[in-house]
């Protein structure tokens, strides 16, 4: 149950953030039809992050 919790926890963070970028960056309104535009956030996020 822990560690279940834990996953559900880290995929909220995950959607959030990917929903924080989506709302303050400004982007044309071709990307969010952009099918690799949420994977392009993601290794963003995650490149930013390593740094």
């Amino acid at each position: 149950m822990v560690i279940n919790s834990i996953q559900n926890d880290n995929r909220a963070q995950e959607v959030a953030e990917v929903d924080v970028a989506l709302l303050t960056d400004e982007l044309p309104p071709a990307a969010f039809a952009d099918p690799g535009f949420v994977q392009f956030l993601k290794m963003t996020r995650q490149a930013s992050s390593a740094q």
